[in-house]
């Protein structure tokens, strides 16, 4: 009888060995987005380039198994348009800006659009366009140039030519084969009035490779952008200043907000007096001593940029201490009324929305990154 006990045991362990293990692979081979605390601004030319910029480095699974076609419902399909949309999504960018196509077709990035949206071959020597960050960038798995007496695109075959599975109709040679996201604002137009400039451009692309890629490229291998008619975004009435720097001797709101940070990070246990005294340069020095960062014992930009990093705030995750400094924030520096009482609940939301609204950033109610340099670096207009 124990022997039999003694066998099921082992036996259980090893099935619950392999589970672990199936899961461990399956999570391989099924990859999530790479996380990121970035929360829009608002302006959705600059924050499309962000959410893109925040992939990379992310590879497909098995199977081309990616994560940006299985939010449009095709989890195995070659991903590059799949992979504009989905950060047009995050970015709040509207369907009538930048269209969904449950196929990827990338194509349909301009055809299907309604908004002010349009073509610029790189070869078009009357009007030499240059690429703006936000811009979308079209392959074709040929050479191509641009006949603007019949407006029409046309090919020819390279020894190099560059394929791509996606958007290759019937095999046929004309077909548009890849699309990606200018990142930066190029510095050259595309031609010199006669021939394509032997010049380039930076920019983010999803299934390069199998993974999403920041590179930079020349204006000889691609067919041309699209620019899209992004709205300017709303001037704001708070724009970020400088990081204080706060050193032994320094007072303030942002000695306390600070401090507070410091106890929930590292369980300081120092007092939110807003007095940088000894305990609080004691506590400075063994959060940067931690985290990798310059031992100075103050807090300038990198020690500010990793504190707001672990002091996100929501309604469903929030530090007592921390919130009751944000409160005091939004009352005493922006004229926000809001209830000091620690709690993150729905008066503090919405108190967060307003702050965000006047910021001119995507008013999510959440506390992140963008939001914290907001409220300690901004200067109301």
């Amino acid at each position: 009888m124990k022997k039999r006990i003694i066998i099921i045991i082992s036996v259980s362990i090893l099935i619950i060995a392999i589970a672990f293990g199936a899961v461990s692979i399956f999570a391989d081979n099924y990859p999530s987005p790479i996380p990121s605390s970035f929360a829009n601004t608002g302006d959705m030319r600059y924050d499309i380039v962000q959410h893109a910029l925040s992939q990379v480095g992310y590879r497909e699974g098995s199977n081309n198994w990616n994560v940006f076609g299985n939010s449009f419902g095709n989890a195995e399909g070659a991903w590059c348009a799949y992979f504009i949309q989905w950060c047009a999504r995050r970015a709040g960018i509207p369907l009538e800006m930048i269209p969904e196509s449950r196929f990827g077709r990338v194509s349909d990035y301009w055809e299907n659009a309604v908004e002010g949206i349009e073509f610029h071959p790189v070869n078009d020597y009357e009007a030499p366009y240059i690429p703006k960050a936000g811009d979308l960038v079209i392959y074709r798995n040929v050479q191509t140039y641009y006949d603007r007496s019949t407006g029409e695109i046309n090919t020819y075959a390279t020894a190099n030519s560059f394929s791509c599975r996606l958007g290759i109709a019937n095999g046929t040679s004309n077909s548009i084969s890849h699309i990606g996201i200018v990142t930066r604002d190029a510095v050259y137009p595309t031609n010199n009035g006669s021939s394509v400039n032997q010049a380039g451009f930076c920019m983010v692309d999803g299934n390069w490779k199998d993974s999403v890629a920041s590179r930079f490229e020349l204006y000889t291998n691609i067919t041309g952008f699209v620019s899209i008619n992004y709205p300017e975004a709303a001037t704001p009435n708070i724009s970020a200043g400088e990081w204080p720097i706060l050193r032994k001797g320094s007072t303030g709101a942002n000695v306390s907000i600070m401090q507070a940070m410091l106890n929930a990070a590292i369980g300081a246990g120092i007092e939110v007096d807003g007095e940088f005294d000894t305990d609080t340069a004691i506590a400075v020095i063994r959060y940067q001593t931690w985290n990798g960062l310059l031992v100075d014992g103050q807090v300038g930009p990198e020690t500010w940029q990793s504190l707001i990093s672990k002091s996100v705030q929501t309604s469903g995750s929030f530090n007592w201490g921390i919130t009751r400094q944000l409160q005091k924030l939004l009352n005493n520096r922006f004229g926000i009324k809001t209830t000091v009482d620690g709690g993150y609940g729905s008066e503090t939301t919405a108190s967060v929305k307003e702050f965000q609204k006047l910021a001119g950033i995507n008013p999510d109610g959440k506390v992140g990154p963008y939001t914290w340099k907001l409220l300690i670096c901004g200067l109301k207009d």
